[in-house]
């Protein structure tokens, strides 16, 4: 079954990978205007894709964990990093961390649209990244203290509790895992739906009280035709990082929750080919593969490297009046 998974996976993983990596490059040559200032939407679809790029990356690196031997301590660790998918859970953390950044920035100028921030647009993205570096790394941190690897049969084992120093261990790392359940996954995922659950009902009343203001009049206004298509956008932007978001790393952070929990108690060493790791990169490279596809046929931010796309496939409409949009 598990090599069955990984074959899904793979499958999955491997157009995600190339079409990020395509809208990354696609996106930075795009995202500073003819002033050199960033265009911001472009920039959060170039930070995305990146993230996604390196989830993928990741994917591959655990898979040359199947060819690896380890002839001592150090590389044993790495291995099973490897093995365990923390690198997965480490990469995914980065993305829910981002989405949740992105829903905030969002909520912040469209509802607080005159808020400034003292900091400098440069120190800004600094920091923000290493904390979100910082953060997610807790998940490939915590394999690396919880999880010795036992020479004799190549496998994993949950640190023994039995010793003093591998009983601190194994709390240690019981403490990382519930750190980066929370604050990687569910307060991320719960945040941005909140926040776009928020930003859209405020812009809804708003495009409400336009269109009530002109009934006599008969016709709406400029402004609500132009709140509308921000309302669409912002839908779909929920729908792919906040929804997709909940489904996709739930099962990713349940699936390692409940993994590193109970393989303490039952005592269960994990292999090459685990089912667990396996099943965390199988849903991680869906997340990818379908965010990307989606966003390239529906989302205005994705036309343009859409119409570039198609023109590199030598895609040429028969009917120009229907010509490709991604509105």
């Amino acid at each position: 079954m598990s090599q069955m998974v990984a074959l899904v996976a793979n499958v999955l993983q491997a157009p995600g990978l190339l079409l990020n990596a395509y809208c990354a490059s696609n996106f930075r040559k795009r995202m500073r205007d003819i002033n050199g200032r960033f265009f911001m939407p472009y920039f959060i679809a170039f930070v995305q894709s990146t993230i996604d790029c390196i989830i993928g990356l990741t994917h591959i690196l655990c898979n040359i964990s199947y060819f690896l031997h380890t002839p001592n301590t150090a590389t044993a660790g790495i291995v099973c990093i490897l093995m365990s998918g923390g690198l997965i859970d480490m990469a995914l953390g980065m993305r829910s961390l981002v989405n949740l950044g992105v829903a905030v920035f969002n909520y912040i100028r469209l509802l607080y649209p005159f808020t400034s921030s003292p900091l400098q647009f440069k120190t800004l993205i600094i920091v923000s990244a290493t904390s979100i570096v910082s953060t997610a790394s807790i998940a490939a941190i915590e394999d690396f203290v919880e999880l010795k690897h036992k020479a004799t049969n190549e496998s994993c084992a949950v640190q023994s509790s039995e010793d003093r120093t591998g009983h601190m261990l194994l709390m240690l790392g019981r403490l990382m895992t519930l750190f980066a359940f929370v604050y990687l996954y569910l307060l991320p995922a719960l945040g941005t739906v909140y926040l776009y659950k928020q930003t859209i009902g405020s812009l809804s009343r708003d495009i409400a009280d336009m269109d009530s203001s002109y009934d006599e009049e008969g016709s709406g206004t400029d402004s609500s035709d132009v709140l509308r298509l921000v309302l669409l956008e912002l839908e779909k932007t929920m729908i792919l990082d906040g929804l997709a978001m909940i489904v996709f790393f739930g099962n990713v952070f349940v699936i390692s929750f409940i993994q590193r929990f109970c393989y303490a108690a039952l005592d269960v060493e994990m292999r090459r080919g685990s089912v667990g790791p396996q099943l965390r990169r199988l849903f991680a490279s869906t997340y990818c593969t379908f965010y990307i596809i989606v966003s390239l046929i529906l989302r205005r931010v994705y036309r343009a490297p859409a119409e570039d796309l198609l023109k590199l496939l030598n895609y040429k409409p028969k009917n120009k009046a229907k010509k490709f949009s991604v509105e």
